[in-house]
């Protein structure tokens, strides 16, 4: 099926013809087919790194990419909502100067009509 595989069947098979072919010479061969082996090793490994961590990386770039576009929606929603109460304090002191003008008003026809009761009085 796959690429490794038939690099798998032909390592075996070279490694098999070799150790056959040189009876006599079984620590020669030993030796050559365990360093065959530990390149078929490495060579499996590689390519399973090469196949695991373009996969994880794109999926941290996409579970990165999630949290920042939450992030960022969480932050424009906070901006939002602040300029909406700063735009409601606003308000609020508005409404607070006009009732102070009508409360400073009512005191000084207060005063004015205190006044006037007193200098009516002393009449």
């Amino acid at each position: 099926g796959s690429p490794l595989d038939a690099s798998s069947a032909a390592a075996a098979a070279a490694v098999g013809a070799y150790a056959w072919d040189a009876p006599r010479d079984s620590d020669e061969a030993l030796a050559n087919y365990g360093m065959q082996l530990r390149a078929w090793v490495d060579l499996q490994v590689d390519a399973r790194l090469q196949q695991a961590f373009p996969k994880l990386l794109d999926s941290e770039l996409a579970t990165t990419r999630r949290d920042f576009a939450a992030a960022r929606s969480d932050c424009l929603a906070a901006i939002e909502i602040a300029e909406r109460v700063e735009g409601e304090g606003r308000k609020v002191a508005e409404a607070q100067a006009k009732l102070l003008a009508v409360v400073e008003g009512i005191s000084d026809e207060l005063a004015r009509v205190k006044a006037s009761v007193s200098a009516s009085q002393q009449f």
